[in-house]
């Protein structure tokens, strides 16, 4: 293992190509260490804590990565890490981009502060846990997360910024253009205590997709695949899409009577309101 503290590694230029790197056999550890334009790898695991990065590049090639009091500014490239776990706390984050890494655990991230979340993992990760967070939004997205990677998602309170162009999205797994049968990708998704003023969970393939207290300005849970549909106590305020969402059952106490919501739309969809 190898253990790094209060280390500074500075590259000299922003373009990936000509930026510096470090590299370690085993777990490597930062703790307290500062870096920019920077590449840090290790061939199972890395742990940071108290640190600061600008635009670095973090890709273990396997095992636990941790993340606490950290500041990730500008993009925190995890692009292509293969990790065991993913786990993130009180951290500050402008860019987490994630795209195309692949997970076999679980990732966690509480009480972090992010501009915008880049999740589109590859299908296999155990679960989702973002809990007691601010996603503000960068002017151009909130966050992308690909349900579909996840066996169980889990969004508890927390809030999404933006405006309804900068759209919260977490949703993905069924393919409506396919006519071949796609089995369930995710167990459960599960949104609870979540503020958003445009959420975007659409193309679910789930078991059971539970919403609850919830406060959403604008949501779209179009075109899923979902075996219950449970909705407890939420607040829609302008609009809820459900088009084309297919369920084999829908549940819905206390909230927004959706009978009377000027833009509920479900066409297509095979849900029955309860009278």
């Amino acid at each position: 293992m190898s253990d790094s503290k209060a280390c500074q590694f500075f590259g000299n230029d922003p373009n990936r190509n000509h930026q510096g790197a470090i590299g370690n056999y085993g777990q490597a550890s930062f703790i307290n260490c500062k870096a920019k334009w920077f590449k840090l790898t290790a061939d199972s695991g890395m742990t940071a804590r108290g640190c600061e990065f600008d635009d670095v590049a973090f890709s273990p090639d396997s095992g636990a990565v941790l993340i606490e009091n950290c500041k990730l500014r500008g993009t925190f490239d995890m692009v292509p890490a293969s990790l065991q776990s993913l786990t993130i706390r009180d951290t500050q984050i402008d860019v987490l981009d994630l795209t195309g890494a692949s997970v076999k655990g679980e990732v966690v991230m509480e009480k972090i502060k992010a501009s915008s979340l880049k999740m589109g993992i590859e299908e296999g990760a155990q679960s989702l846990r973002l809990k007691d967070s601010w996603i503000t939004g960068d002017g151009e997205r909130v966050c992308a997360i690909y349900a579909g990677a996840f066996k169980h998602v889990l969004v508890e309170d927390v809030r999404f910024g933006g405006s309804v162009n900068e759209v919260a999205g977490i949703g993905g797994g069924y393919r409506p253009g396919d006519a071949s049968p796609q089995p369930v990708l995710t167990q459960s998704v599960t949104f609870r205590r979540v503020k958003a003023p445009m959420l975007r969970s659409a193309r679910l393939n789930a078991a059971a997709f539970t919403v609850e207290d919830c406060e959403i300005e604008r949501a779209n849970f179009s075109q899923g695949h979902i075996d219950t549909l449970t909705f407890t106590r939420n607040t829609f305020s302008f609009t809820l899409d459900l088009s084309q969402t297919q369920v084999k059952e829908f549940k819905q106490s206390g909230g927004t009577d959706l009978r009377k919501l000027g833009g509920f739309k479900a066409e297509g969809s095979n849900i029955k309101l309860p009278h």
